[in-house]
């Protein structure tokens, strides 16, 4: 489905269908031409996935419930770097800790 349709931000629970993770969806977006940046959610979004999601190359980790103001940001932000990617060096700056986490 992702190859045809051009999808700019991918949003996925932690946790998928048929004992499949996020880690699955990323991989399967990473074997994509342009693979579009992931955003991963979870209830029990702590440091550890915020470092994982991170390390392992998707874009942020929202906690749930949401924040209307985090999600349109985070979304926002991960909209533009698809549209405008960076130049030869890669200069994406990771999202902050405290945002990734909804702390103030």
């Amino acid at each position: 489905m992702l190859r045809g349709c051009g999808v700019a931000v991918v949003i996925s629970e932690s946790c998928l269908p048929a004992g499949q993770t996020w880690r699955d969806l990323l991989a399967a977006l990473q074997a994509t031409s342009n693979p579009p940046p992931l955003i991963v959610t979870d209830r029990l979004a702590d440091d550890r996935l915020w470092a994982e999601v991170l390390n392992l190359g998707a874009y942020d980790l929202l906690a749930k419930p949401f924040d209307a103001r985090e999600v349109l940001r985070t979304v926002q932000v991960a909209h533009r770097l698809r549209n405008d990617p960076p130049g030869p060096v890669d200069a994406r700056q990771k999202p902050l800790k405290s945002e990734a986490v909804g702390l103030p």
